[in-house]
């Protein structure tokens, strides 16, 4: 299925659901009365079914829980692609994974997962938009019922026990620290969290073998979620040309998935024909994403856009140099005064919208990726017309 497609069944199937659960919910909670404590709970699970990145940013939250309650159990709720996240991170005790390939693979998983969560002492909803992660938070007749709802989602009042408030335009790692101050724990400071992760990481000297180069890393890919926070080929040319006229002995290693191959490849193509002498390799697709991040973990500097693997650099110490547009950096990265980091964002009027609204109001012209290559120095229209 594809991204278009899921989100529809999210957005129609599970608004449908809430209609006929609500009142049965409501009516229910004040029948009961149960003890919504979140005092001497010694099991959590976390639902995040897309976004690998959003799991990395909530690292530092993760790590306080674990950090406050050593015998606490923390398991997780996601998708395949995400599961390879998780699993580098080292935080959950099990990982439970629900297909989505096909509507018969998401519904027999999905009532697995009810059934090995069925009256669970906490469950945390971290898709903040989902419809179908309040039905499955509900199924499992959880006793604490952790969601977060926005200016928009007033539906998910009475769905859940407990409930943040989440403003879009504020950073999203301040709500994931929310959640852990609502578990009784203290947000662990960014550098302790980086250090504890990069001593999961270990060096591997032969993820890269060049003696006497400096080492760089581009990122070009992301996941369906807003294809519109990638550059264009030319687009990465226009960013790579300068650094290769100034930087004889560069290697650029380009790190993605099978999906962003193609892409590389015609970067490394045009790269190659203005710089015959430059070394290259498309590393995408052809290595594990634990892999992937032990070779980050070389890098002298990656450039990257909004992914994931901004996130995993950064948890290691690498310098970043990155571009946004349809998302605003300072939502998305914790501040860091130890490592050098370059962001360019030249925040046009209709950015951010990506995580905000459903569909891109430029329906993919993204002159905001464009504008972030000339940051400060934009020229170009700030206030577009987006004409639906």
């Amino acid at each position: 299925m594809n991204i278009k497609l899921k989100l529809a069944i999210d957005y129609y199937v599970g608004g449908a659901i809430h209609i006929l659960l609500k009142p049965f919910v409501f009516t229910i909670g004040k029948i009961l009365r149960r003890d919504h404590s979140l005092k001497h709970i010694e099991e959590i699970t976390i639902i995040k079914m897309l976004g690998g990145g959003s799991l990395v940013i909530a690292y530092p939250s993760l790590l306080a829980l674990k950090r406050k309650y050593p015998k606490l159990r923390l398991n997780l709720v996601t998708t395949i692609p995400i599961k390879h996240f998780a699993e580098i991170l080292g935080l959950f005790d099990e990982i439970i994974v629900i297909r989505e390939d096909s509507g018969l693979h998401l519904v027999i998983d999905s009532l697995r997962a009810i059934a090995r969560l069925w009256r669970a002492k906490a469950l945390v909803d971290l898709e903040i938009h989902s419809r179908l992660s309040s039905v499955f938070t509900l199924l499992t007749c959880a006793r604490n019922r952790i969601g977060i709802y926005t200016d928009v989602s007033f539906w998910r009042k009475s769905l859940y026990t407990h409930l943040l408030f989440y403003n879009k335009y504020a950073p999203v790692y301040a709500l994931y620290d929310q959640i852990v101050r609502l578990a009784g724990a203290d947000p662990v400071d960014f550098e302790s969290a980086k250090n504890e992760f990069a001593s999961k990481i270990q060096r591997d000297p032969k993820a890269i073998s060049t003696p006497d180069k400096v080492d760089i890393g581009i990122a070009p890919g992301c996941s369906d979620l807003g294809k519109e926070r990638m550059l264009t080929a030319g687009q990465w040319l226009q960013v790579l040309q300068k650094r290769c006229s100034v930087q004889k002995n560069g290697v650029f290693h380009f790190i993605g998935s099978h999906q962003d191959k193609a892409l590389a490849g015609a970067i490394i193509s045009q790269l190659q024909a203005l710089f015959p002498e430059i070394e290259c390799h498309n590393r995408c697709g052809g290595t594990s994403l634990r892999d992937a991040i032990k070779l980050i973990n070389q890098l002298d500097v990656l450039y990257c856009i909004d992914s994931g693997l901004i996130h995993f650099a950064r948890l290691l110490g690498v310098k970043t140099i990155s571009f946004w547009g349809p998302t605003d950096p300072s939502m998305r990265l914790r501040p860091d005064s130890h490592v050098q980091a370059e962001t360019h964002y030249a925040a046009l009027s209709c950015s951010p919208c990506v995580h905000i609204v459903s569909e891109a109001p430029c329906y993919g012209n993204n002159i905001c990726m464009n504008a972030s290559l000339q940051s400060e120095n934009y020229t170009g229209e700030r206030n577009p017309l987006w004409l639906a």
